[in-house]
């Protein structure tokens, strides 16, 4: 099943309402976005995760940070996640993967 992906763009509803959301970095296990609230910017990495039955990629709620979902400041720290997330992700995934003989 393909999975839909997010927009490079958008502007927040719900919690983030109003925000403007620009997708500054993607991988196949993640993103950084650049978030505008009319204020201040600040960035979210999260991983890419789907809802059950869902054929796109859901943005993390405010109960999600922390957790799967990351608020730095900088872009620079926001890079430094997002390359541990994804590191991290594929360790996960090769030692899960590994034959033992």
């Amino acid at each position: 099943m393909k999975i839909e992906n997010l927009p490079n763009q958008f502007i927040g509803k719900g919690e983030a309402k109003g925000f403007f959301f620009t997708k500054i970095q993607e991988s196949e296990k993640a993103f950084v976005f650049e978030v505008n609230t009319g204020c201040s910017i600040h960035y979210e990495v999260f991983k890419k995760k789907a809802k059950t039955n869902s054929k796109r990629y859901c943005y993390p709620t405010s109960k999600a940070f922390g957790i799967w979902a990351w608020c730095p400041s900088t872009l620079d720290r926001a890079i430094e996640i997002f390359n541990e997330t994804t590191q991290k992700q594929n360790e996960t995934f090769c030692s899960t993967n590994t034959r033992r003989d």
